[in-house]
């Protein structure tokens, strides 16, 4: 038996040769066969996006799982992450942001048994703040590129104009670094963009003594060592809008406007606005300055889609036999080639006697994209109202006008679209405590904020899914309101009131920064 088992290794040994082996397989006269490794474990792909607590898509998120295999990955500008192979089990998911707007990290305990969804919710910072004095005012907001909350306004002492930035709002620390603008008596800042290279301009106005009437200004700043790079003195007293323009021949170059208001010798008001297009390194002219026609009055400057500018504001008007004057809502639509104006619109409703334009947008979302949005109020037989108009510059025979009422005195000072499509208006109420609403703080005037929803729009009524007051007994306004990236809305404006929402805080330029709901959180 033994014999038998030798002969057979010895045969069977001869048959590899024979036929050959190499590697991990066999060729043979009955086919190739390989050894099949022992399978691993099933696995399965984790995904999801990110937002913040008001459905912002986030981008830059740092999302780590647990797992050795899979690490870390960063969201795109949809929000999106993606991790592969990983295998059944329970994971931590964390969500991280680090940016000066403050997000608060974030995590979810996972189950992962097939292929699984799990998004991340970043919580936002919040906050309700005031800057300066008695008098203080805010003006306007941005976000910076980089980061960050850019604020333009005064200060009480002298009217300085400043520019303030908020570097690190999640970490609690809500001082911002600050400029002072200007060195002479009396200054204000106006309005602000960011320039295509990051750096800010900045207009407004300054005067040298107590006395003086006021020069209209422009400042360049970088807002990394919040220094003041070129400044201009511009024509007119005051400058009231800053654009740069991203079409046509003059792409890249500013477009500055700012009002002279003047009485002659035979005691005729003039309002005078001129329009200057400057060189954004050397603030040089690059063509003269425009005037435009006597009484225009703008507040709010914007190139449209198809390379126009739109100017919203008002026409001061004289009476022809009474020491009377009338302002009339009015939307102006130039050509940036000469600034000649190509059509004027009178939004005024019949019987106004006094109304304004004062914020404009235009709308890129829904049943009303390409036409203008524009916030005001109208003063009709002692009854003050807020406006938004909706303008085709298409066709500026079809303008639709929506009023929105609290009580005799409101007005709308700025709007902004919102990444749902919805609109944000901000200005104020002048209640009494007869007209209490349930949020009525007691205060001559109240900062307002209201939602509008343009997809439930009535004929004369526009749909509010959301309106609140803030402030306390004295005056309070908002000048200007915009959405953040986080989906939260900051308000810029100011406070003469130290109770109810201000309750333990002092007056002076007001900053808000609050949820849909209006909430924030008070330091």
């Amino acid at each position: 038996m033994r014999e038998f088992f030798r002969i057979f290794l010895v045969l069977f040994t001869a048959m590899f040769v024979l036929y050959g082996c190499s590697g991990n397989s066999c060729d043979t006269s009955f086919g190739t066969f390989s050894p099949q490794p022992i399978p691993p474990g099933e696995t399965f792909v984790l995904e999801g996006v990110v937002h913040s607590e008001f459905g912002a898509l986030l981008e830059g998120v740092t999302v780590t799982l647990n797992s050795k295999a899979a690490g870390s990955v960063i969201t795109g500008a949809d929000g999106y992450y993606k991790f592969e192979n990983i295998a059944k089990g329970n994971y931590e998911l964390a969500f991280s942001k680090k940016t000066p707007i403050g997000y608060a990290d974030n995590s979810a305990s996972i189950t992962v048994s097939g292929n699984t969804i799990q998004d991340g919710v970043l919580p936002v910072t919040l906050f309700n703040q005031t800057i300066g004095g008695q008098g203080s005012e805010a003006n306007y907001a941005i976000e910076l590129s980089t980061g960050g909350l850019a604020f333009v306004g005064s200060l009480t002492d002298h009217d300085n104009a400043h520019l303030w930035i908020f570097d690190d709002i999640f970490s609690g620390n809500r001082v911002p670094r600050s400029l002072k603008l200007s060195q002479e008596f009396w200054s204000g800042a106006i309005s602000m963009i960011e320039l295509s290279d990051g750096r800010l301009a900045i207009v407004g106005d300054t005067a040298p003594g107590d006395a003086d009437p006021p020069v209209a200004h422009i400042w360049i700043v970088d807002p990394v060592t919040l220094t003041v790079i070129n400044d201009s003195a511009l024509p007119g007293k005051d400058a009231f809008s800053v654009i740069q323009l991203e079409s046509g021949s003059h792409a890249g170059n500013l477009v500055v406007g700012s009002v002279n208001r003047y009485t002659d010798q035979s005691f005729v008001t003039h309002v005078i606005t001129t329009l200057s297009m400057l060189d954004p390194n050397t603030l040089l002219p690059v063509s003269p300055p425009v005037d435009m026609p006597d009484g225009v009055y703008p507040n709010k400057m914007i190139e449209m889609a198809d390379g126009r500018l739109a100017i919203a504001g008002y026409l001061n008007t004289e009476h022809p036999f009474l020491p009377i004057f009338y302002n009339y809502a009015y939307v102006w639509f130039l050509d940036p080639n000469g600034f000649s104006i190509e059509d004027s619109v009178p939004l005024d409703q019949g019987g106004a006697n006094f109304g304004a334009a004062n914020g404009l947008i235009e709308i890129t979302k829904g049943d009303y994209q390409g036409c203008l949005a524009i916030a005001g109020m109208n003063y009709i037989a002692g009854e003050g109202s807020a406006f938004i108009w909706i303008l085709n510059p298409q066709d500026t025979s079809d303008l639709t006008a929506w009023t929105y009422d609290l009580n005799t005195q409101d007005i709308a000072t700025s709007i902004a679209e919102c990444a749902d499509g919805t609109w944000a208006v901000t200005g104020s109420t002048y209640l009494e405590p007869g007209d209490a609403t349930p949020d009525y703080q007691g205060g001559t005037n109240d900062l307002w904020f209201f939602i509008v929803d343009p997809s439930q729009l009535d004929a004369g009524s526009g749909k509010v899914i959301f309106s609140r007051l803030y402030g306390g007994s004295e005056e309070d306004a908002g000048n200007n309101i915009m959405q953040a990236s986080d989906g939260s809305f900051v308000i810029s404006g100011h406070t003469y009131s130290t109770d109810g929402d201000r309750a333990g805080m002092a007056s002076g330029a007001w900053i808000l920064k609050v949820n849909e709901n209006g909430d924030y959180i008070v330091p």
